[in-house]
């Protein structure tokens, strides 16, 4: 576990001007913590760095040129590493591949919402013939459509599991799952009478363990690839201040 100094320590990169902000109680880096909103949606894939490397490479193959150029990073806790993401775009360019335990690497993206693994996650395990799992969880605090899911997709790339809990279309809470239950679920849950206590971050977290993904263990992240896609459009860049403003209005300066 990280010492409170060392949890607000700026991360090593100019354009980060909040990134001191506390971390909520017992949240290390991702889905809410301190550099949110990156890391509130993050990819998964059952694949080693360099496996996951050459199935991206064998995805972006085709595209027309300008393709993406692919960059390894220093070795860095990943509280140092995803502030090289910034700044927040729409479209988003950057993903950030980061190896994760024996068998795992994680995606991030410098999406103004907070991520979006989909794409990358859905067309790697597709290609590669491995697990993905997409997981995501954004407290009220920083936005006022909070939600906690978790997406499992097969070897095909199709969903073989989804949890969502949160605020969605409707403004209300909502509890949706679908698809083949797994045998780490805590199907009592499913069943609270407070619709926003059937799925959360610490279950997430939880279920994510049971698949070897220790996703708020700032250890078990460790070297990085980050790929850069070029555009020729036009794009709405943010700051992480910025982004803040506004997804939660007066609460990024908290």
């Amino acid at each position: 576990m990280l010492s409170p100094e060392r949890r607000r320590r700026e991360p090593a990169c100019g354009n980060v001007t909040r990134a001191q902000a506390a971390y909520p109680p017992g949240v290390e880096v991702v889905f809410g913590g301190g550099l949110w909103p990156l890391g509130q949606k993050v990819g998964f894939v059952e694949l080693e760095l360099a496996r996951a490397i050459e199935t991206y490479r064998a995805w972006t193959g085709g595209w027309k040129p300008p393709r993406p150029s692919f960059k390894e990073v220093r070795d860095a806790p990943l509280i140092d590493q995803l502030p090289r993401l910034l700044p927040l775009e729409m479209p988003y360019t950057r993903r950030l591949l980061v190896a994760h335990g024996q068998r795992w690497t994680a995606i991030f993206d410098n999406s103004r919402g907070g991520g979006d693994p989909y794409p990358a996650v859905a067309e790697l395990s597709r290609i590669a013939g491995r697990r993905g799992v997409l997981a995501g969880h954004t407290p009220q605090e920083q936005y006022p459509y909070p939600a906690t899911q978790l997406h499992l997709f097969d070897s095909e790339g199709d969903y073989a599991r989804t949890i969502d809990c949160g605020v969605f279309d409707s403004g209300r809470w909502s509890f949706e799952a679908h698809g083949t239950e797994q045998p780490f679920e805590e199907r009592e849950a499913y069943s609270s009478p407070s619709v926003r206590d059937r799925f959360t971050r610490l279950m997430l977290l939880r279920y994510l363990s049971a698949l070897g993904i220790e996703a708020d263990t700032m250890s078990a992240y460790g070297s990085a690839v980050l790929i850069q896609t070029r555009l020729v459009w036009v794009r709405r860049r943010a700051t992480l201040d910025e982004a803040r403003a506004e997804a939660a209005p007066g609460r990024a300066q908290e």
